[in-house]
């Protein structure tokens, strides 16, 4: 696709039936698209690098509802995430890594510096016939002691707290706790981002 290739080897089996497979592949991404991507909906001095990670599925590709389709699937896909720079925050390197497995997609904890701070984050996805796709944040999540700038203060903390935004010069340290968080995947107006907790 535009963003990544998949490269794939394997048998998928009993065409004419249930339509067995065991791949074994590699995902791609193209950075520079995903990059002009970023530049375009989050601000354009956001950007990503990492490598490639192995890509495996064995299940049975059925033709159902996305329960039953994730009931038969047993796989992963990932990327190892080098560094990622938005809204002058840098997040450090780490593995990107989702799951399908006994009917549910997981992602891995994640756990990296975010401005030579401590970033951890205990992502699901969630699949809603309804609400569509949506990220949620366990309430492990955190963020302990990461630097502030200027740039973070005027961007991103000056929505928690208005005062900074009226700032000259901002330095310090800033930690999250957080209670509940999800996120809408996709481009659906409608749909609302939840974020609760506390800043300090």
């Amino acid at each position: 696709c535009r963003y990544a290739t998949l490269e794939a080897s394997g048998q998928i089996s009993d065409l004419d039936g249930t339509r067995r497979a065991d791949l074994l592949g590699t995902l791609t991404p193209d950075w520079k698209a995903i990059n002009t991507l970023l530049a375009e909906r989050v601000e354009p001095r956001a950007h990503v690098a990492g490598r490639s990670r192995p890509v495996r599925l064995k299940g049975t590709l059925t033709g159902g509802s996305v329960d039953d389709w994730l009931k038969s699937i047993d796989g992963e896909l990932g990327i190892d995430l080098e560094r990622a720079d938005f809204f002058g925050m840098n997040l450090g390197p780490t593995p990107i890594v989702l799951r399908a497995r006994d009917g549910r997609l997981r992602l891995d904890p994640i756990d990296t510096t975010l401005n030579r701070g401590r970033l951890h984050l205990e992502p699901e996805v969630i699949l809603d016939d309804q609400a569509g796709a949506l990220l949620r944040l366990g309430p492990e999540s955190s963020i302990v002691d990461a630097l502030i700038n200027d740039e973070v203060s005027h961007r991103v903390l000056a929505f928690v707290a208005p005062v900074l935004d009226n700032a000259t010069r901002a330095h310090g340290r800033v930690s999250v706790g957080l209670k509940e968080a999800t996120f809408p995947l996709g481009g659906d107006p409608q749909k609302s981002t939840t974020v609760t907790g506390a800043v300090l």
